[in-house]
């Protein structure tokens, strides 16, 4: 099996959620060669975890929801499939992921126009309510997309609990 890698990398500058300042990552130098100190030394690093890639544990949107530590390494890697949906429409509902034939246990990773751009687009292409009940009803393992947040202009945050 080939691996592939599909995160954002974390660095200094890198767009964020709603451009936070506290979503930002930071890196702390303790030495450098351009300051003469004769060696690089990075000392520590600093990020939300929202920030960049990231997997949004059930303890997210749930007081007693488990924590990323009791999630198990292989819900996460395994065999995927990737559907790309480049179009106009700002949600994938129910329709859209009719469309997808999702198979029970399918990890699916969805490439949009969210990937055309660098920067924070508050109008980014989002998983509506009803696209995540389709999938949670057709037993897909994995959903992931390629936007900064799953859901936008969602009073409650619908999508995350039906994920």
């Amino acid at each position: 099996m080939k691996a592939y890698d599909i995160s954002r990398p974390l660095r200094v500058g890198m767009p964020v959620y709603k451009n936070k300042p506290v979503k930002q990552f930071l890196m702390r130098q303790d030495a450098s060669f351009e300051a003469g100190q004769g060696m690089n030394e990075s000392s520590s690093v600093q990020w939300n975890l929202h920030t960049g890639t990231h997997v949004d544990a059930p303890r997210h949107m749930f007081a007693d929801g488990a924590t990323m530590s009791s999630v198990p390494l292989g819900a996460l890697v395994g065999p995927a499939r990737v559907i790309s949906w480049i179009n106009d429409q700002p949600a994938i509902d129910a329709q859209a992921v009719e469309s997808f034939n999702v198979q029970p246990g399918e990890r699916i990773l969805l490439h949009t126009r969210n990937s055309e751009t660098d920067e924070f687009d508050p109008e980014f292409v989002y998983l509506a309510e009803d696209g995540a009940r389709a999938l949670a009803e057709r037993g897909v393992a994995l959903f992931a997309i390629d936007a900064m947040g799953v859901e936008r202009a969602q009073p409650g945050h619908p999508t995350h609990h039906v994920l």
